[in-house]
C-alpha cells in the first residue's frame, strides 16, 4: 500500500470479509468471535488510517453441517449484531455443504457490491 500510494492516491473505502466457519468449530472460539470481530474491524480502520472504513462480512450460512460446525449459530449472531452483513443462506454450495460453487461465489460478489453501494450512498447522504 505504501509503495502504491507513492505512485498515485489510493483511498480504501471498504472491506469485505468471508470468514467465520473455522471459529464455529470450537465453543471457546465461537464465544469470542463477536469481540474478536469488533477488535479486527477497529484495528483495520486504525491500520488503514480510515476511521469511517465501511465493513461488510458474509453471514455464516444457515445449514452448515452441525457435525463440522456445532457453534455456527454463535458466529452467525456475531455477524448479525456486530457488522453489516450479506445473507448467504440462498447461495449455491457444493457437495460438501460448506463451500460456494462458482455460481455461489459470483452471486456473493454481487451481494457484496450491492451492499457496499448502498452503504456508500448512505454515507454520502450523511455528509
Amino acid at each position: 500500500m505504501k509503495a502504491a500510494r507513492k505512485a498515485r492516491p489510493i483511498t480504501i473505502i471498504g472491506l469485505i470479509m468471508v470468514q467465520g466457519s473455522g471459529d464455529s468449530k470450537e465453543q471457546k472460539k465461537a464465544e469470542a468471535y463477536a469481540a474478536n470481530l469488533q477488535a479486527w474491524i477497529l484495528a483495520a480502520r486504525k491500520d488503514l488510517q480510515t476511521p469511517n472504513l465501511l465493513f461488510v462480512c458474509s453471514r455464516l450460512r444457515a445449514g452448515q453441517p452441525k457435525v463440522k460446525f456445532p457453534f455456527a449459530n454463535l458466529v452467525r449472531q456475531a455477524h448479525e449484531n456486530g457488522s453489516e452483513f450479506v445473507d448467504c443462506d440462498a447461495l449455491e454450495v457444493g457437495d460438501d455443504e460448506v463451500h460456494f460453487t462458482a455460481k455461489g461465489q459470483i452471486d456473493l460478489g454481487r451481494l457484496f457490491a450491492d451492499k457496499l453501494h448502498a452503504m456508500m450512498s448512505k454515507a454520502d447522504g450523511q455528509r
